[in-house]
């Protein structure tokens, strides 16, 4: 019999060795040491009072990992991860899990469930469409080996490296085409500050442009320009000194909506591969 219980008192390793074997054979690679376990939980919410397992004979043979914050003003829950390892699949554990947790949040007063899901993921998507979730956005998803950049040369443009936590965000914002997916949020980069450098363009003494890169994956959550600044270098500048704080033999840009084409072709035009598209998708719960 499968036992269901959110994981509040749940050791960590069990359920980082559950979901290493849910996700060994996923559409991406997305094999994680215990450490990036960690930071990556810590980085999108977690909230293990708001997370279920399911039990075999006390084995977890799956989960669904929620994040707890305000999106959009709106208390919602964030699935970090959901998964079932292998030998346990197609026998409708997900869909119970998920339809507990619904439960459990709507109990709690809270608003919303949103997720991030491969187009390619055929049966998940089609398991989220039936469990009443609607596509909010598309993102697409982009790396770049670790290489010599062609160099970028930006007239009267000084390069600083700062604190994520000393960041004028009022004044990057506006910088914005779209808002930053939940990973790649404000608050996402704020919880695990250290794990990031960030690097401002000034002008004049005057912030033009900003980037911000995971020192240990390469992967960059925001890259910014004001708009009146474009086109004229700024951008490559702070990809190329992103690139050498980070000792990934990779960069990636996830979750770039699809509708930023100026971010979307600028990255393509930087060496940049298209390797990945995701649809953004949100249930309400009240």
């Amino acid at each position: 019999m499968i036992v269901y219980k959110t994981l509040e008192e749940t050791q960590l390793s069990s359920l980082y060795t559950a979901f290493s074997e849910a996700f060994a054979e996923y559409y991406v690679d997305i094999k994680l040491s215990f450490e990036r376990f960690q930071t990556m939980l810590l980085r999108r919410g977690v909230d293990l009072r708001y997370s279920i397992g399911a039990f075999h004979q006390d084995m977890m043979v799956g989960f669904i990992i929620c994040g707890i914050r305000r999106w959009k003003s709106a208390l919602t829950g964030y699935d970090i991860g959901t998964g079932i390892i292998p030998e346990y699949q197609r026998q409708g554990i997900s869909t119970e899990i998920m339809n507990r947790l619904f439960e459990l949040l709507a109990a709690n007063q809270i608003n919303n469930f949103m997720l991030e899901v491969i187009k390619a993921n055929k049966p998940a998507l089609e398991l989220y469409l039936k469990s009443g979730f609607e596509v909010s956005r598309s993102f697409s998803c982009y790396r770049r080996p670790q290489m010599d950049s062609p160099s970028a040369f930006a007239a009267k443009t000084a390069i600083l490296e700062s604190d994520l936590e000393n960041l004028k965000w009022d004044t990057l914002t506006q910088f914005w085409d779209y808002l930053p997916s939940w990973q790649n949020s404000i608050d996402s980069l704020l919880a695990t500050p250290t794990s990031f450098a960030c690097i401002q363009a000034q002008s004049d003494h005057q912030t033009i442009g900003y980037g911000i890169i995971e020192r240990v994956t390469g992967d960059i959550p925001q890259l910014a320009v004001q708009k009146d600044h474009r086109q004229r270098g700024v951008g490559m500048l702070i990809i190329n000194e992103l690139a050498k704080k980070s000792s990934s033999n990779k960069i990636t840009c996830l979750n770039v909506d699809e509708q930023a084409r100026m971010t979307n072709n600028f990255l393509i035009h930087r060496g940049f591969q298209h390797y990945a598209d995701q649809f953004e998708m949100i249930r309400k719960l009240q």
